[in-house]
This record gives structure tokens, C-alpha cells and sequence, in this order.
């Protein structure tokens, strides 16, 4: 493990300040954060010790029928709650299936909903892992998945979400509150539209979506008119790059239900949706598609890919004839052999800070 700060705040507003410190991470009872840590799968730089703030561990009954449920209450204490067992009998009997006895005693709710996903690529610093180091790949997709993604998976990732919790709260139409420096939440709209959860709009199809409609009133309301059936609606979607027929179908059919436009409504008062970042036009990387592969030094993944994108690049997970640029840092692997071979141009990220600076 590497070396890092542990902090204790006394309140919940200090654990913010505290883990607004780049490369800090919340530990609670540390059932998920620990084992990965262990294998060097993460490695924060600050530990944020949130395990005592008594405030977060409040199981609160409303008039109304809702139960607001603390981030740090125990999976078995929620279980165990005679009220909320009554109420929500499968959110408990989801909790007592989860994990064993003694985990459930330690493991918190909050937890519970952030634990990471149990592909074993995921845990294999060695493999390819977009969720553990984006752009690297997914080496499940190729490798052994059996107990990967049927359903919901995207070119990027077939892992699952290991959490029982979960699922039980989604057909409940639960709400989560988060707390930040800040207060209310920012959220980038592309960001929002891809964590809606629609079939067939990954974060590729939820960028584009974002950019053809800037906000996301506009984009709200052309989904309820082609839900509707509104001809030059659906048109205008349609006429959108990278947008056709599945994408709108799939659209309609959500916004047509009744608890989703709910869910929407709720999430929008709890958050605030940035405008979308229009793309340079003129940018030397403007419409070429940009792949990158290997260790970055001078920025994270992250970093390089909303750079290009809002220099009007398109950003790839694979290389083919079509690719214009590889990136390649240290310890490029397949990405580099299959730009070799398909004659791409191969830029280190000196020669890609160089270009885009231009």
C-alpha cells in the first residue's frame, strides 16, 4: 500500500473540506475500500475518516410514508428496523442477502451503493480496465465473462454493479442526496443524460445528445414532445450527428412512462445541469478521432479526453483505419500495435500537448 494522511473531521461539513483534497477518499467501515487498497487497485492519498459523525446514522420515519435513510446506518441496522422491514420488506430482504453476517453488521448503506464492481479484471492491476484506468480497454469483453453483463452494457465496460441494495431501490424510485463543497451538486448535462440510464445512449451518444440541444431545458423538452409522437421533434433528433432511429425510439419510450418523467423531476430539484461546452471548430484536432493508450504524465485520462472532445475531437476506446491520432505514454500495450499496423499517426504526449497548443 502507499503512504497517506488519515483525517478525523468533527463534522460533516470538515470531511468535505477535507476530501476536496485531490486523491482523498471517505472511509467508513472500509469492507470495499480496504481490499482494494491492499491490491493497489486504488491508492488515495488521504484517508477521510467519516465512521463516527453520529448524524449520518439516523433512520428517519416521515408522515408521509418516506424514510430518510443515513449515509453511515449499517445494512443490518436497516434490515432490522421493524418499520422500515414492515414498509419496504424487499429493500430489507435485499440487505440480508447481501454479503455475510459479519459484513453486514460493519458495512454501511452508503457504502454499499459506492462499492466498486467484482470483475476480476477490475482487480487485476495488470489488465486492461477502463473503470480502474480509463481508455485502457476492457479485457472482459475478450476474456472470462460469464458472470458479466447481459444487459446494460456498453462497448467500454461489461462489469456489473455488485450491490443487492441497489436494485430494489431503483424499483422504488429512491432518491440519494449528496453533499458537497459547494452545496447542490453541478452535474455536466452529457453527464446527467448518460446517468438517466436509457438503452442504446452511452457517454458517446449522451455527448452528442448534450451538444445538439446546449441545456437541458431544451433537451428536456424535445423528449417529452417526441415521446409524444411530434414529428418535427423527433425530425430535429434525428437530424443530430451520430443520433438515428434506435437512439429516438429508445428515448420515447422512456420519457413515455409516467415514473420516469417522476424520477427526472425529482433529480433536476436536487441538482444543477450545466449548459453543454460547445466544441472549437477550428481546433487542429477538430472532427479527428483521438485514441489514447499507455500512462499519461501530465494529465489524468480524464483530463486528455475532455480536453479533445472540447477541442472538437472525437474520442476512441479502439483503433482502427479511421483513427487519426494514438496517444501513447508508457506501457502502451495492443493500442500501439494495432496503430502500427493500421498506419496511424503515433504522437507521445509531449507531441499531443504540442498539437493541441497550436
Amino acid at each position: 500500500m502507499n503512504r497517506f494522511d488519515y483525517v478525523k473531521p468533527a463534522s460533516v461539513a470538515e470531511a468535505i473540506a477535507a476530501a476536496s483534497a485531490p486523491g482523498a477518499a471517505y472511509l467508513a467501515s472500509g469492507t470495499n475500500l480496504l481490499d482494494l487498497m491492499k491490491g493497489n487497485v486504488v491508492r488515495p492519498a488521504r484517508l477521510v475518516d467519516i465512521s463516527h459523525l453520529t448524524e449520518l446514522t439516523r433512520i428517519e420515519h416521515r408522515e408521509n410514508g418516506d424514510v430518510r435513510i443515513g449515509a453511515l446506518v449499517r445494512n443490518a441496522d436497516l434490515a432490522c428496523d421493524q418499520s422500515f422491514a414492515r414498509d419496504f420488506p424487499a429493500i430489507a430482504e435485499a440487505l440480508l442477502s447481501g454479503a455475510s453476517a459479519q459484513l453486514r453488521n460493519a458495512a454501511t448503506v452508503g457504502g454499499n451503493l459506492l462499492q466498486r464492481t467484482r470483475c476480476a479484471y477490475f482487480y487485476d492491476p495488470a489488465s486492461g480496465c477502463n473503470k480502474r484506468t480509463p481508455g485502457a480497454g476492457c479485457d472482459a469483453r475478450e476474456g472470462d465473462n460469464h458472470q458479466h453483463a447481459v444487459l446494460g452494457w456498453s462497448e467500454a465496460c461489461i462489469a456489473t454493479n455488485p450491490s443487492d441494495f441497489c436494485v430494489p431501490l431503483a424499483a422504488f424510485d429512491a432518491v440519494v442526496e449528496i453533499e458537497g463543497p459547494a452545496g447542490r451538486r453541478e452535474i455536466a448535462l452529457e453527464r446527467f443524460i448518460y446517468a438517466l440510464g436509457m438503452r442504446h445512449v452511452g457517454e458517446t451518444t449522451a455527448l452528442a445528445l448534450a451538444r445538439g440541444y446546449g441545456s437541458w431545458d431544451a433537451f428536456h423538452e424535445a423528449c417529452l414532445k417526441v415521446a409524444a409522437g411530434d414529428e418535427e421533434a423527433i425530425a430535429e433528433m434525428d437530424a443530430l450527428d451520430q443520433i438515428g432511429d434506435t437512439v429516438i425510439k429508445s428515448v420515447a419510450a422512456y420519457f413515455a412512462e409516467d415514473h420516469n418523467r417522476g424520477i427526472v423531476e425529482r433529480l433536476t430539484q436536487e441538482v444543477k445541469i450545466l449548459d453543454a461546452e460547445k466544441p472549437k471548430r477550428h481546433s487542429p484536432i477538430a472532427t479527428k478521432t483521438v485514441v489514447f493508450t499507455g500512462t499519461l504524465e501530465k494529465m489524468t485520462r480524464d483530463e486528455a479526453k475532455a480536453t479533445a472532445e472540447r477541442l472538437g475531437a472525437k474520442v476512441s476506446g479502439s483503433v482502427s483505419k479511421k483513427t487519426d491520432y494514438v496517444v501513447a505514454g508508457p506501457g502502451a500495450g495492443s493500442k500501439l500495435k494495432d496503430a502500427q499496423k493500421h498506419g496511424v499517426q503515433v504522437l507521445t504526449e509531449d507531441e499531443w500537448l504540442q498539437l493541441i497548443a497550436e
